[in-house]
């Protein structure tokens, strides 16, 4: 069985086609087209005489000689006809094979003139492999200026949250003969769990600040503030309505200073967190 190359193609008169050894390819390649001869130059005519007349020249005399083979020329081997395998090489024939190793490779590009050699890669006549590029990071917009107001508004009114919730929260005064006084402070009560909700609400709204994230990550930080800010509103309304209604005749019961600082903060931080997350331009 001949070796993988190029050969005449069976189907294309003057072409040529690929054999990969085992059977013809897709690949095939048209001839360069054939310079055109120049015109002969008017000359005089002259009778040769015929053969056997004095002056009559030999056989063959006149007549242009085959040029002598180059010992290097590469010469293609005819292809076979259409439908049989083509035979196998002849001595002296160069063709082109596949890499070693590799039965049927595909075929090296196809030579310009027959036999021109061709440009390597990276060499002109070769389209260079455009270079990667990494997509440009879109940089975010500026800052905007409302969400500066909006985040020292909330950090402020949490600073008052975490500060009432360790002062006052119940003012207890006897109403008899005897004028006697006592308060306790929030840590006795639930001011435990605002102080918590205030240091969680600062940490949320300082991220948010920060701009970390994509804009739905942002949406969420400053939602879960918000509903933050709803519980601890919701805890200390229920402190002042319990503390209030616990006085007597004798005792008298009130909401003390640190409770309504609760009750303010936590209000003003539900509505300034609400604001983040329904303002599209804070976001």
């Amino acid at each position: 069985m001949a070796a993988p190359g190029w050969y005449d193609d069976p189907q294309t008169p003057g072409g040529k086609r690929w054999w990969d050894g085992n059977q013809w390819t897709e690949h095939v390649a048209q001839p360069a087209a054939p310079q055109q001869a120049a015109p002969a130059q008017p000359d005089a005519t002259r009778i040769a005489p015929a053969a056997g007349q004095a002056g009559a020249a030999p056989p063959g005399a006149g007549q242009p000689q085959a040029a002598p083979a180059q010992p290097d020329a590469t010469r293609i081997a005819p292809g076979p006809a259409a439908g049989a395998q083509p035979a196998a090489a002849e001595p002296g024939a160069t063709r082109i094979a596949p890499g070693a190793g590799q039965a049927g490779a595909g075929p090296p590009p196809p030579p310009g003139q027959w036999g021109a050699a061709q440009p390597a890669a990276g060499q002109a006549g070769y389209a260079q492999a455009p270079a990667y590029q990494r997509p440009a990071r879109t940089p975010a917009g500026p800052y905007p200026p409302q969400r500066i107001a909006v985040v020292a508004v909330a950090a402020f009114f949490a600073v008052l949250l975490i500060v009432g919730s360790i002062g006052t929260w119940v003012s207890v005064e006897t109403t008899g003969a005897f004028h006697l006084s006592a308060s306790r402070g929030g840590l006795s009560r639930d001011g435990a769990v605002t102080l918590t909700l205030a240091i969680l609400i600062l940490i949320l709204v300082g991220v948010w600040a920060a701009r970390v994230g994509p804009p739905a990550a942002r949406i969420s930080l400053i939602a879960v503030a918000a509903f933050l800010s709803l519980l601890a509103v919701i805890i200390s309304i229920a402190d002042v309505i319990d503390v209030q209604s616990n006085g007597t005749s004798v005792v008298d019961s009130s909401a003390g200073w640190g409770l309504w600082l609760c009750v303010i903060s936590s209000v003003v931080l539900l509505g300034t967190t609400l604001v983040g997350v329904l303002v599209p331009r804070l976001r």
